[in-house]
């Protein structure tokens, strides 16, 4: 706590601090200009990195333009080139003239140190686009932030600074070849190391290397209807009932709705872990082995690390923040977004596909920072209603709205099946089929493609490998007609189950009766 309070001292007492002075170093800057001018390696080992907004001194400003022009025509770099350039451009005597330009030359003490300077000049760069960032938050903030998203994009702005920070140099290639030897080494030989985010479909895992794996942006498309969200759902849960084989913890999931409830998605989840028909959850008919499947269900969903954010019209920049604040508090494995094109980039583009492809570009640059695996759903065009014949298999070229969709995924999964075949004769009310479905990997950035046979049970909102047992249990006096439900038996008198851990302050209470699949109304963190 002393150390705190004497930092906040030290800080508030600085001269600087005092005077309101801009930061910058003057002598760095003649350095570094004065070392690029008379050393060729100097300059190709920075100019790549320096642009006139790292200068603070006007002049100089003028100077490192001219300079930039001549690096990158890969024109030589010295006093002579440099004012030629300069009175090309009419900014000679602005740049101080050629007796400045001079001065610049005889300032360098010595051209090895250039690095420094280097760090010096970049150091002051920061600081100063930290204080313009928080000038402009600053405004927002006394003008009441009228749109309501001032801190999202505060946080934005700070992690794009940050993130051209992080920016590295180019380093031998031997080094990443012995990390990828290590790693299939471990994974070769060991049972406990993480290998990916499990789908819970065994083919399909097989096919992605063990799951979807860090850093990649996965695509799910279907038309309206072919089960998109469930499949996806499906994914989240089977992921977040598995545990992590290096640390032993669940995964932890977090899924955005954009397009159903939380309570909607709950009812979901609960009907497919217990596989409890969906049409008897609307009517609240239930058996009693309905009920201890619904309760068993409950209690394995109350050890999960699943949660859900229902939030509209969300911007890649918020679900960013969010996802920062889960990952920092219980870790983070895998997200799911439901669904593309009702998100909003945050930025005024008159033109959708831009948006859209800012959106996926954002999402990509998001599944890197964070290192886990996004999965996002995209609606499909209607022109794989308009082929005629047998040639219905989904294209890449059927992603709706831009073509950056398919660029910037790493892998694009789409849902292929017929039309559901029904039981029974009853023409007023039969009860769907189980049916064969297909997951078409169109793309695979690192692997193979292909189709992955699964079974859609509609009646759960489940899919399952065929070789699984797909078909529940039926309850007793259940025909599949709609006047042949037996009565509701009545619940069982089952405590509540333990409530497991969950990040502190990151949601509500579960509407499932001590679950911890932890549901906000305004998002996973109030910030």
């Amino acid at each position: 706590m002393a150390k705190r309070e004497d930092r906040e001292q030290f800080v508030k007492n600085h001269p600087h601090v005092v005077a309101r002075e801009t930061p910058n170093s003057y002598e760095a800057e003649t350095a570094l200009i004065g070392g690029v001018l008379i050393d060729g390696q100097t300059a190709t080992k920075f100019m790549p990195q320096l642009g006139a907004d790292d200068f603070y001194t006007p002049a100089h400003k003028f100077i490192i333009e001219a300079i930039r022009d001549l690096f990158n025509a890969a024109k030589p770099i010295d006093l002579v080139t440099v004012v030629g350039q300069l009175e090309n451009k009419g900014t000679l005597e602005l740049a101080g003239g050629v007796e400045y330009l001079s001065k610049l030359i005889a300032a360098v003490p010595s051209v090895a140190n250039a690095e420094y300077y280097f760090d010096t000049v970049k150091k002051h760069t920061r600081l100063r686009a930290i204080i313009n960032i928080a000038k402009r938050m600053a405004d927002e903030a006394y003008a009441l932030d009228p749109d309501d998203n001032a801190l999202s994009r505060a946080e934005a702005a700070l992690y794009g600074l940050a993130e051209s920070n992080r920016r590295g140099k180019p380093e031998q290639l031997g080094g990443f070849v012995r990390t990828v030897l290590e790693d299939l080494k471990d994974r070769s030989t060991l049972t406990n190391v993480f290998r990916g985010v499990p789908t819970g479909f065994a083919k399909l895992d097989t096919v992605l290397g063990g799951g979807f794996q860090k850093s990649d942006l996965i695509i799910l498309a279907a038309r309206p209807g072919q089960g998109k969200t469930s499949f996806a759902m499906n994914c989240a849960v089977n992921a977040a009932r598995r545990r992590r084989p290096d640390t032993g913890k669940p995964y932890v999931v977090a899924v955005f709705s954009l397009e159903m409830s939380a309570v909607q998605l709950a009812k979901r989840i609960l009907c497919s872990v217990g596989e409890y028909d969906m049409s008897r959850a609307n009517r609240a008919v239930v058996s009693e082995t309905e009920w201890d499947r619904l309760y068993a269900a409950n209690n394995e969903l109350a050890q999960t690390q699943l949660y859900v954010d229902e939030s509209g019209n969300i911007t890649p920049a918020e679900i960013l923040s969010k996802c920062r604040a889960l990952k920092h508090s219980v870790g983070l494995d895998f997200i799911m977004i439901d669904y593309l094109q009702l998100m909003q980039s945050g930025k005024n583009l008159d033109n959708f596909v831009r948006e859209v492809a800012e959106i996926t570009r954002a999402i990509k640059l998001a599944a890197k920072e964070l290192d886990v695996p996004i999965l996002l759903l995209s609606q499909m065009s209607r022109s794989i209603e308009q082929r005629k014949g047998n040639d219905k298999e989904s294209r890449l070229s059927d992603l709706r709205d831009s073509g950056a969709i398919e660029q910037d995924a790493d892998i694009v999964l789409f849902i292929d099946k017929k039309d559901a075949p029904s039981e029974g004769g009853d023409k007023a009310y039969s009860k769907p089929a189980l049916q064969d479905v297909y997951i078409n990997i169109a793309k695979h950035r690192n692997g193979e493609t292909g189709n992955i046979k699964l079974v859609w049970q509609p009646a759960t909102t489940t899919f399952k490998d065929p070789d699984a047992d797909s078909r529940p249990e039926p309850p007793r006096g259940y025909s599949g007609l709609d006047n042949n439900f037996e009565q509701s038996a009545p619940p069982p008198d089952y405590d509540a189950p333990p409530e497991s851990p969950s990040a502190q302050g990151m949601a509500q209470e579960s509407d499932l009766a001590g679950a911890d699949i932890d549901i906000a109304d305004s998002g996973l963190l109030d910030e």
